[in-house]
């Protein structure tokens, strides 16, 4: 049977100095995401902070989440909302930048290993590792340390080049389900 996703997990740091970086991609596709189908946010704030809606998306309903505690301890607040709701790490999907992958550029996967990203590692040590990931592309520079690319701010022009293919794979996900989604999204690079 498919697995049914019940909370879409977006990852970012906050605050207005994050807002418009590669980091915050899970945070902007998430935000492009429920413009539409959520219309209120509320606070979570149980074993850390994080904002959360609850919408529809074709007759689905879904939990979307933000963590608030900066990227790196993102994961308690995770698992304690999800154990709350009665959400499996399998009926989860965290999306979040991806600087290995080319800007514009989406791969859907389950389970796997942190490759450096610090959210993912967070969300590891409290939850484990069996939930769905959805790694939206946003490049590196080879000339710039990472930790600094990704926290550099983009003009709007840049981040729309991973908000509208990312919009695409994560409406073709919740359509046909992420084991059945996962070669289209996967070749759509």
């Amino acid at each position: 049977m498919e697995t049914q996703i019940k909370l879409i997990v977006g990852l970012g740091n906050p605050g207005q100095q994050y807002i418009q970086t590669p980091h915050n991609a899970g945070f902007l596709l998430l935000d492009h995401f429920t413009d539409e189908s959520v219309s209120q946010f509320s606070d979570w704030k149980e074993k850390g902070h994080a904002v959360f809606g609850k919408g529809h998306y074709l007759g689905q309903d879904y939990f979307f989440l933000k963590p608030q505690n900066y990227m790196n301890r993102s994961g308690p607040v995770i698992q304690n909302f999800a154990h709350f709701y009665k959400i499996t790490p399998q009926e989860t999907l965290v999306i979040h930048d991806e600087v290995d992958l080319p800007l514009g550029s989406c791969k859907l996967k389950f389970s796997g290993g942190a490759g450096g990203h610090n959210g993912l590692r967070s969300i590891f040590q409290s939850w484990g590792k069996d939930f769905w990931r959805f790694r939206v592309g946003v490049d590196k520079d080879p000339r710039q340390d990472t930790a600094k690319y990704v926290l550099s701010r983009w003009p709007n022009d840049k981040l729309l080049k991973f908000i509208d293919p990312g919009l695409d794979d994560l409406k073709l996900i919740l359509e046909k389900g992420p084991k059945l989604a996962m070669n289209q999204v996967n070749q759509n690079t």
